[in-house]
């Protein structure tokens, strides 16, 4: 019963926050992008609606040692900078920004 609780705060998590894009990286398993558009609700999700779930395989991003910082991160910053090129502008997506500034005395 636990796993369904979670899975379902998970869930109601994804749909309130829309990120634009999804990556996925389990151990030992597969990411399932069709797992993750059959979520109820999920299909007006940024992410889901346009096609942006991606997986970075285990081995690269989840393995202790250097391969998380070279080759995880070059994935990453791939994947952002792909999802990033096909967003629109700040100013048209409707919502309105703050961006915080802190400054160390």
């Amino acid at each position: 019963m636990r796993r369904a609780a979670c899975g379902v705060r998970r869930a109601a998590c994804g749909v309130r926050r829309a990120p634009a894009l999804i990556i996925g990286s389990w151990c030992g398993k597969k990411f399932r992008a069709e797992r993750v558009r059959a979520r109820a609700g999920w299909s007006a999700i940024p992410a889901v609606r346009d096609g942006q779930l991606c997986e970075i395989k285990s081995c690269d991003i989840l393995a202790p040692g250097p391969a998380a910082l070279t080759d995880g991160l070059r994935q990453l910053q791939a994947l952002i900078a792909k999802c990033a090129s096909i967003l629109p502008p700040l100013e048209q997506c409707g919502t309105k920004y703050q961006v915080e500034q802190t400054h160390d005395s």
